[in-house]
């Protein structure tokens, strides 16, 4: 069989330690490589080759970031396509909220920096992730700098291709609505507005919007200011930023690394 990448020659390389996470369509395991002792994370797709090929193809353009998780290679677990990814050892941005549940404004900024400069790698290459939160930042150390990753709802912008379809509370209007593709350019602001609620989670240690988000959506300008009501101006204003319902009114990534909060 073909080689999984030039460390690896076979999946079979590879033992599987612990399951590490539920991502959009597949299981993560924690793996460990037999020969050499290095540790890996292997997604394993359950919607087949069609959902694999596709994350993969994205993972290829998106190609080495600092910012955004390294796939090592594509291979076949049992039938199941499977992705062999680097292995982020300090867990997500969910593990650590549900520890320390509020995290200081000065970690938040540095999980908003690193998505941004994310962010702006993958939207230079014409991709929207689709699907920013908690658990698909994946920590480098404990001082705020995230990885982005699973990428099972991305797409590139102007091809046709069925995406996944994200998670729903961190989903903007615009994608609510369906006009995200003629509407935005493709769909970049609505990765913002995704980091926008990220950053109140972080802040208010809880998911915050209502259980009914559908709602909390039509007044999300109260919903912002009642969860930051205790924050910095700085970070007030870069929640509200981030989360102005009107898509062509909404900052950009590059205005956001210019921002005060950052």
């Amino acid at each position: 069989s073909s080689r999984v990448s030039p460390d690896i020659d076979a999946i079979s390389d590879l033992e599987k330690i612990e399951v590490i996470g539920w991502g959009s369509g597949g299981t993560v395991y924690k793996a460990v490589h037999r020969q050499t002792g290095r540790v890996y994370a292997v997604k394993v797709v359950r919607f087949g080759d069609e959902g694999v090929a596709r994350e993969a193809e994205i993972l290829r353009r998106v190609g080495s970031s600092e910012y955004v998780v390294k796939c090592v290679g594509v291979s076949d677990c049992g039938g199941e396509p499977c992705l062999v990814m680097e292995y982020m050892g300090y867990g997500s941005l969910l593990d650590v909220i549900r520890r320390r549940e509020r995290l200081p404004e000065s970690v938040i900024s540095g999980v908003a920096k690193s998505v941004l400069k994310g962010l702006r790698h993958l939207h230079g290459l014409r991709v929207v992730h689709g699907d920013i939160k908690p658990s698909n930042l994946l920590m480098i150390d404990v001082g705020g700098e995230v990885k982005i990753a699973d990428f099972g709802a991305s797409r590139a912008v102007g091809e046709l291709s069925a995406a996944g379809a994200g998670t729903c509370g961190y989903m903007s209007p615009e994608r609510w609505c369906g006009e995200e593709e003629e509407c935005d350019g493709g769909g970049y602001a609505g990765d913002v507005w995704s980091l926008g609620i990220v950053a109140m989670e972080c802040f208010a240690g809880r998911f915050p919007l209502a259980a009914d988000w559908v709602s909390s959506l039509a007044c999300v300008d109260v919903v912002v200011e009642s969860v930051v009501a205790m924050g910095s101006p700085e970070f007030k204003s870069f929640c509200r930023r981030c989360l102005v319902r009107e898509w062509r009114k909404r900052a950009t990534v590059d205005e956001l690394l210019l921002h005060p909060f950052i």
